[in-house]
């Protein structure tokens, strides 16, 4: 058996391997009997490391029964080859666990490995990967092992998945300590996980101060992760400062550097800076998408600028971008907020024809007809909830109530409580805006006793509601329901409410 033949064919198998082939790989490991050449350990190993790199992952399995129906002896290589393609970190761990009980002594490309497969399932494993990583790593410094850069990076990362800042800060100055290579990769890793947990300033500090001094130069990910902090924290000014390093290190920012920077600025209702930016990103002719959108118009929003909120809404309608529901219903809010009702409904009207509504839609049209006192329009809308097969809530329904009690509707406003009741919605802020409605009429005084009662029962009674209830009850001349009503809806909790409206009756 010429060895140089199956040295030959192995250097094949694994050539082929290298290049994402595996399927030659597995016909040339296939056919060496056929050539009367002798399937070695070494052929395996090249082809289930080609399988690990491109091929479908049971193969590997079905390589490594073969091997050991063969009667060959599994090599540390085999092993490490193998868990390149698992799909899991306790397979990982499993073949980690049985190379030491065949006592195969582990290297560091196989700890390496295994912590990667951990790094890889951090984040939807919960923390048992991560810790399952650690204990790994802990292994590797008991036995002394070399660390390299595979191994630190694909820890760090694996506790910034796991969302562990702590130990990604400890182990990223341990290794620094150790005078191990850094990558920008692993301070990304670091920057990362103090991001997710809310530490802005750390990674701030990292990004500034530890980078410079290692003259590790950050990419566009190192930014991004950055202002993403920034903007967690809702640190508008640190995430314009963070973007203005970016630019001015000549890198080009991408849609996320902007994304999150316009968030930052949504968050603090800072609409000019955000809109300054949403100019910036088209001067550059980086592609908006309605996310940026959304998030100036949330600026906007919170600030009642709704002449800008439209303008652009015609401006992403140029670039041919589609709005959706959380783009319409800003829109809307932003027109109520600003007692434009009519923009308010023409809003609303557009919104039914592009996107599907929510409750949140007609709610914020409903308000904005409330507050200038446009009763038909809140009841037109509410029968459209009703035809969208939307469920109305309490937010519908008090601002519903509250345009009819402004109109002097108290029989409307009873009839609109009743059928949230029937809905099962109880909510004080209900009960008090139908108290209120029709406390103005001096005639429905026994209604309004009847509504507190029921929200007694509803366990949801407002004093407010009560005081107005009284008040309706002495306009009438009903000066001994009131005193009733007192002592009905007060129980011994509220002593000194029940004596302190006790007074009031007296004095009226």
């Amino acid at each position: 058996m010429p060895i140089s033949e199956i040295k030959c064919c192995n250097s094949a198998i694994h050539r082929v391997g290298n290049t994402r082939q595996w399927k030659q790989a597995l016909n040339l490991l296939a056919r060496l009997p056929e050539l009367e050449l002798e399937r070695s350990i070494v052929s395996f190993n090249a082809a289930i490391s080609a399988t690990g790199k491109a091929g479908p992952w049971e193969l590997g399995s079905n390589l490594l029964n073969e091997l050991h129906s063969l009667f060959l002896r599994p090599a540390i290589v085999t092993y490490s080859s193998r868990i390149k393609g698992l799909r899991k970190w306790t397979e990982a761990l499993h073949l980690l666990a049985t190379a030491k009980r065949k006592h195969l002594v582990a290297d560091m490309i196989m700890y390496s490995l295994g912590v990667s497969a951990c790094e890889g399932s951090a984040g939807s494993a919960g923390s048992a990967a991560w810790q399952a990583a650690l204990q790994l790593f802990l292994e590797v410094r008991m036995l002394g092992l070399q660390e390299d850069t595979m191994l630190a990076g694909s820890m760090i990362s694996a506790c910034e998945k796991g969302r562990q800042w702590q130990w990604s800060l400890h182990l990223l100055n341990n290794f620094r300590s150790a005078r191990l290579r850094l990558s920008v990769v692993m301070f990304n890793a670091a920057i990362s996980a103090c991001e997710k947990c809310g530490h802005w300033e750390l990674a701030l500090a990292l990004l500034q101060e530890d980078m410079r001094v290692l003259h590790i130069v950050p990419d566009v990910i190192t930014f991004n992760a950055s202002i993403s902090a920034c903007e967690k924290a809702t640190r508008w000014p640190n995430a314009l400062w963070v973007l203005e390093l970016a630019e001015n290190q000549a890198l080009q920012p991408d849609l996320i550097t902007f994304s999150a920077a316009m968030s930052a600025c949504a968050k603090a209702s800072r609409w000019q800076q955000a809109v300054s930016l949403l100019h910036k990103l088209l001067s550059i002719h980086l592609e908006t998408d309605i996310i940026m959108y959304n998030a100036v118009l949330s600026a906007l929003e919170h600030e009642g600028r709704w002449q800008q909120s439209l303008h652009l809404l015609a401006q992403l309608q140029d670039q041919d971008i589609f709005a959706t529901r959380v783009t319409y219903n800003a829109l809307i809010s932003v027109c109520e907020k600003a007692c434009q009702w009519q923009h308010a409904v023409r809003t609303t009207t557009v919104a039914k024809t592009k996107t599907r509504t929510d409750v949140i839609t007609y709610n914020a049209s409903i308000s904005a007809c409330q507050r200038v006192e446009r009763w038909m329009s809140t009841l037109n809308f509410l029968e459209q909830v009703g035809h969208g097969r939307l469920h109305s809530d309490v937010v519908t329904y008090s601002s519903c109530v509250s345009a009819c009690g402004a109109a002097a509707l108290w029989k409307g406003a009873m009839f609109l409580c009743a059928k949230a009741q029937q809905q099962q919605l109880h909510d004080s802020v209900l009960y008090s805006t139908a108290v209120n409605a029709c406390s103005a009429d001096g005639r429905s005084w026994a209604l309004i006793l009847a509504l507190l009662f029921t929200a007694k029962a509803d366990k949801t009674v407002d004093m407010d509601a009560i005081g107005m209830a009284l008040t309706a009850c002495l306009k009438a001349g009903r000066e001994f329901h009131a005193r009733r009503a007192i002592s009905c809806l007060l129980g011994q909790a509220d002593r000194d409410c029940h004596l302190a409206l006790r007074e009031t009756v007296r004095f009226q």
